[in-house]
């Protein structure tokens, strides 16, 4: 059966929940794109698009999540969930878009093969079976970039002021995963990615962080220590970055850690 595009306009829960059980950390550049959507004000545009592609609906997609989770815990065996989760679930990709947003982010895209091959040593062990799901993963992502192109040539129709803003728009990605990069723009894939260098992202619980004692003064104005961010710092958040960000992408969002659950990292992200 041959993977379809879904499109929605507004976040799904079922896709947040989909990537929050069972695809974290990978999931997680999209996660928060998701809920910054639906949480905060001007979080999402009238232009936003949701795209979930598979050969199954999320809906059910969801359900064989949840039937073959929930019957390895109930038969007491919490170590086999990760292993037979994967071998009931169909590959997908799932992307938020939104060209309004440009210059600033305009595409957030996950594929399951991240978690799969993000932890596998070497991709040529998998066997047949292996290669044939690669190959089903790569046909969701690609089938899912082929509606972004759609939605774009929609987006910006000829004659209108989207397309005399930007005579050749191109695609911004935030945080595109390597594992996905790298099988896109393989020679039997040929999608032309452009890439601005790779980037390592840490993820860790800021109240696991370990007490470190400071001075008083700090001194040396190069140093750098844990602090509420404020709106007069956005100028030089904005100038940590290459690509030309505008100051109100930023202000959505609470301006100091603990507020609204604490999204210091969410605003950051929103920003650079």
């Amino acid at each position: 059966m041959a993977a379809k595009v879904a499109v929605y306009t507004t976040p799904p829960e079922a896709l947040v929940e989909l990537l929050t059980r069972s695809y974290l950390p990978h999931s997680l550049p999209l996660i928060r794109r998701l809920r910054f959507a639906t949480r905060f004000h001007g979080g999402i545009t009238e232009h936003a698009r949701i795209l979930w592609c598979s050969r199954i609906s999320l809906e059910d997609h969801l359900a064989v999540g949840h039937r073959s989770v929930d019957g390895e815990i109930e038969a007491g065996k919490e170590a086999g969930v990760d292993k037979q989760w994967e071998e009931t679930e169909a590959p997908f990709a799932a992307a938020y878009l939104d060209f309004s947003r440009g210059p600033e982010t305009e595409l957030w895209i996950y594929s399951s093969m991240e978690r799969r091959l993000g932890r596998k040593a070497e991709d040529d062990k998998e066997g047949s079976n292996g290669g044939d799901r690669q190959r089903d993963e790569i046909a969701c992502a690609v089938a899912l970039l082929r509606e972004v192109k759609n939605q774009q040539d929609l987006y910006f129709v000829p004659g209108s002021t989207q397309a005399m803003e930007r005579e050749f728009p191109t695609i911004l990605v935030g945080s595109l995963n390597e594992v996905l990069r790298e099988r896109l723009v393989a020679r039997e894939v040929g999608m032309a990615i452009v890439s601005t260098g790779l980037y390592d992202k840490w993820v860790f619980k800021v109240d696991e962080l370990p007490d470190v004692a400071l001075p008083e003064t700090l001194g040396d104005s190069q140093r750098w220590a844990w602090d509420t961010v404020r709106r007069e710092d956005i100028p030089f958040i904005l100038s940590r970055s290459k690509i030309h960000r505008r100051e109100y992408a930023c202000l959505p969002l609470p301006p100091t850690p603990g507020s609204e659950g604490g999204v210091l990292g969410e605003w950051l992200a929103n920003c650079v």
